[in-house]
This record gives structure tokens, C-alpha cells and sequence, in this order.
């Protein structure tokens, strides 16, 4: 009887590295949340009746990035190499974070809008004015309830409308409205409120 005939030895695959495994699959995601944020960018005004989608998107943002973590998060910090690979982690996911939180922002409530079958209305707010770049929104006005949760506020509004809304305190805002908020097609200094 002959030897025992082996299988051919099946050359190894070599090993990716940490960096091909985790920073190019987490950069390659934060870019694409971050060309969904430009996307989003549409003159939006989220209503007050929902800004309960505020703090519901946060926690899916956070919930999302514990996931992340969790997945590519690496529990051993023995030598230099893995404490910097660890800190670098940290700061993609704080960049994960922020960026998944304002595409989730801008992109959940407007989406929901256009399912819901807007309908044209107007409505008259409240604003205050702020002429400097406040939180990204540059020469804009704040509605009442804008904050970190809830993006309710009109930008790059022009300096003499910006004046006429100092002086009159609300402006009229024309577009499509749902439950979810208005899809702004334009805006006008509304009269000072009667007293």
C-alpha cells in the first residue's frame, strides 16, 4: 500500500489588519451619514406636537453607537499599539455619534412628513433673531422649542427681512404642514401681535 495521499495545503489568508477591519468600514459609514445630512438640509420646520421624535432619535443614536462599540470595541489595552487603536475607536465613535444623531434628526421627522401627506398652510410663530452663525444656522431665526433635540428655526434669512422681524417679533411661514412639522416654500414678516 502507498503513503496516504494529504489534501493540498490551502494557502492561509492573510490577516486584516485593525485598520482594515474597523477605521475604513467606520469612516466609510460616517461619510455616507454625512452626505445624508447635506441631503436633508431642506427648509424644515419640525411641529411642537412632535418633538417627541426628539428624544426617541437620540436614544437610537446612542443605541446605535453602544452596537458599534460593543462590535469593534477591544477590551484588552496590554501594549501602546492597542491603547492608541482603542483611543482612535473612541473618537470615531464620538464622530459616529453626532453624525448618525443630526442625519437621524434631519432625515427621520422630514421623511415621516412626506409620508404623511402634507397639505399647503400657513402658520405664524414666534421668532427670536440671531444674526451671527448660532449652532450652524447663520443670520436665521429661532422658533420656540429649538434646541439640541428639536432643529426648529429658519436660516440665511436676508439682513433687512432680519430687521423687519426684530421689530415685528413673528414671521409667516408659507409651505406643505403635517403632524410631523412644515416643509417651508417661503416665509414673510408677519404683523406685530395685537395688545
Amino acid at each position: 500500500m502507498g503513503k496516504p495521499e494529504h489534501p493540498p495545503k490551502l494557502k492561509s489568508q492573510p490577516k486584516l489588519s485593525r485598520a482594515a477591519t474597523v477605521y475604513r468600514p467606520l469612516a466609510v459609514i460616517v461619510l455616507l451619514l454625512l452626505v445624508l445630512a447635506a441631503a436633508a438640509m431642506d427648509p424644515f420646520v419640525p411641529s411642537l406636537q412632535a418633538a417627541w421624535l426628539g428624544p426617541v432619535l437620540s436614544l437610537l443614536a446612542v443605541a446605535a453607537t453602544m452596537a458599534v462599540a460593543v462590535r469593534y470595541g477591544k477590551p484588552e489595552l496590554a501594549s501602546w499599539a492597542d491603547r492608541r487603536d482603542a483611543a482612535i475607536l473612541a473618537l470615531l465613535l464620538v464622530g459616529f455619534f453626532f453624525v448618525l444623531h443630526i442625519v437621524l434628526r434631519f432625515c427621520v421627522p422630514l421623511s415621516l412628513h412626506h409620508l404623511a401627506g402634507p397639505q399647503p398652510a400657513t402658520q405664524i410663530e414666534t421668532v427670536r433673531v440671531h444674526e451671527q452663525s448660532y449652532r450652524g444656522c447663520r443670520s436665521g431665526v429661532l422658533l420656540p422649542g429649538d434646541g439640541f433635540l428639536l432643529h426648529r428655526r429658519v436660516c440665511s434669512v436676508p439682513k433687512v427681512t432680519l430687521e423687519a422681524l426684530r421689530d415685528s417679533g413673528r414671521i409667516e411661514l408659507r409651505g406643505k404642514r403635517s403632524y410631523f412639522g412644515m416643509q417651508v416654500e417661503d416665509y414673510a414678516v408677519a404683523p406685530p401681535a395685537a395688545r
